[in-house]
């Protein structure tokens, strides 16, 4: 699989517009970016790397989100500075 820094903003971009305070529960953010860019769901699993590859790098972190404690993700500091730029 490939980095793909176009991804890496739209996905960063999305949480930024769609998470509450407590993030956004993973499968929906990669369901929702894969439905507003025109991907299937073959790409999820790019997604889903892509989304892996911001929580290693700090711009994503992972949090449990409702009473399921389904995984979530949420924007990190170093994440809005990165849709900053």
């Amino acid at each position: 699989m490939k980095r793909d820094l176009e991804h890496v903003a739209g996905l960063l971009g999305m949480v930024e517009e769609t998470a509450d305070k407590k993030g956004i529960i993973k499968t929906s953010l990669i369901k929702n970016y894969c439905d507003q860019a025109g991907l299937t769901w073959k790409d999820a699993d790019q997604m889903d790397y892509t989304i892996e590859l911001c929580i290693q790098e700090g711009l994503l972190s992972l949090v449990r989100i409702g009473h399921n404690m389904d995984v979530g993700v949420q924007l990190t500091w170093k994440g809005h500075n990165f849709l900053a730029k």
